[in-house]
């Protein structure tokens, strides 16, 4: 038995210690039978869910079915955990949340999924989000998000899915961004985003999709790092000051993309 984990008393009682999985083998006379015991704090959990539900206006969400109460947490609507109660996946899209998102749900260290769109939610997107290190999918479109996209985003080496359109987000597109290897899907569209197009970019070497539209302060031309990201299917740049060089490889590289919208070669008229 692992005792680090959990311990036996004399008289049989199991006393969970930390996090783990530990072998209890019990005897009486020649039998003998073992079981596999899983601790978990739900501790932490709790705290980050309770945060989330008083930050965000939870008593007037549209659904908020056994929140904070003595269920289990994936009981709770539109939480999904694993099998050792720790939360997988937060599901609250067009649910009327208002207010702003806590920092504590950094504190999800096994959270993938983390869906927020099409809510009224407020204020910046913590940069404590960029401690999930198993975060596959991230979704806050269409709330009413402001300030800058914090560069800790780019520490999520496991994400897929990143949707931050349709918001009040401003400043810079961060250059940390194109360390999201995994990334295939990036929305920054329909926001007040300036500056140029960080070059970093360019390594995103799974990206599928990109939507850098609604932007009217991006300007300049596009990174001739983009030619790299040949696995691009779709570039959306409309009503954004952004530019092609006029560079015959990038120009060959861009006449094999769809693009919606705004791309002329620098100067042109």
């Amino acid at each position: 038995m692992n005792a680090a984990v959990a311990t036996v008393s004399d008289q049989g009682l199991v006393t969970a210690v930390m996090d783990g999985t530990a072998t209890i083998t019990a005897s009486v006379g020649s039998v003998t039978q073992n079981a596999t015991v899983t601790v978990a704090d739900l501790t932490s959990t709790r705290i980050a869910l309770s945060a989330l539900y008083n930050a965000t206006g939870g008593p007037s969400w549209k659904n908020n079915e056994h929140w904070l109460g003595e269920r289990p947490i994936g009981d709770w609507y539109g939480v999904s955990t694993d099998s050792t109660g720790h939360v997988t996946m937060l599901a609250l899209q067009e649910n009327d949340l208002t207010g702003t998102i806590p920092s504590e749900l950094g504190d999800l260290d096994n959270l993938q999924t983390l869906w927020l769109d099409g809510n009224e939610l407020s204020g910046g997107i913590p940069r404590e989000l960029g401690s999930l290190d198993n975060l596959v999918r991230l979704s806050l479109h269409r709330n009413r998000l402001s300030g800058e996209i914090p560069g800790e985003l780019g520490r999520l080496g496991n994400l897929k899915r990143l949707f931050l359109s349709n918001n009040r987000l401003a400043g810079p597109i961060p250059p940390e961004l194109g360390q999201l290897g995994s990334l295939e899907y990036l929305s920054l569209g329909g926001n007040l985003l300036s500056g140029g197009v960080p070059s970093e970019l360019g390594g995103l070497v799974r990206l599928r999709y990109l939507w850098l539209y609604g932007n009217p302060f991006l300007s300049g031309q596009l990174p001739l790092s983009f030619t790299k990201l040949e696995a691009l299917e779709r570039l959306y740049v409309g009503e954004t000051d952004l530019c092609a060089p006029d560079d015959p490889d990038f120009l060959a590289w861009l006449a094999q993309i769809p693009v919606k919208s705004g791309v002329f070669t620098c100067g042109a008229e």
